[in-house]
């Protein structure tokens, strides 16, 4: 059982770690761009005037 467990986790991670990864886009470029224009504020952080 923990065999199987173990190679389900290991399964999940190859599958799904690239797109965990926050400074590579959907292209796979690296992100060096941080800036308001790539990232723009949006939300509540929007509404109040936030510039985080």
């Amino acid at each position: 059982m923990k065999t199987i467990i173990l190679a389900l986790f290991m399964f999940c991670a190859c599958v799904f770690g690239s797109q965990l990864d926050p400074l590579v886009n959907q292209k796979g470029e690296i992100i060096t761009d941080f800036s308001q224009k790539a990232f723009p504020i949006t939300g509540v952080h929007q509404k109040l005037n936030l510039d985080c």
